[in-house]
């Protein structure tokens, strides 16, 4: 976890490119929705516990909610708390990658929501 997390920051060049994408999307009538994926839930407190990771989901949640402002055909389904879908520590290949069957819950969760 410390490894994966320790370094990150802020690409603007990728928040660019969703732009572009987004506005891309709008020009042809397309709806989008933005997943926030979970992580395991051992890696989840990690990151709401520990201090130099704690502000991370703010940021990321800040730089999709500044995009949502622009872009009236894009929806946020935010899931980074893995018991938001119901997703079990069993259901992950690692620290933030699901298995199927996570996948499925998360695309239900995110769909079905109003």
């Amino acid at each position: 976890m410390n490894a994966y997390m320790k370094d990150w920051e802020v690409d603007a060049n990728a928040v660019t490119l969703m732009n572009y994408l987004l506005t891309d999307a709008k020009n042809h009538g397309t709806k989008v929705l933005i997943i926030q994926p979970p992580f395991q839930q051992t890696a989840y407190n990690i990151i709401q516990e520990r201090p130099e990771f704690r502000d991370i989901p703010g940021r990321y949640n800040a730089i999709v909610q500044n995009l949502l402002a622009t872009h009236q055909n894009t929806t946020y389904c935010n899931a980074i708390d893995p018991a938001t879908a119901g997703c079990a520590p069993t259901e992950f290949i690692d620290s933030g990658h699901t298995q199927r069957s996570c996948s499925q819950k998360i695309l239900d969760y995110c769909l079905k929501r109003p």
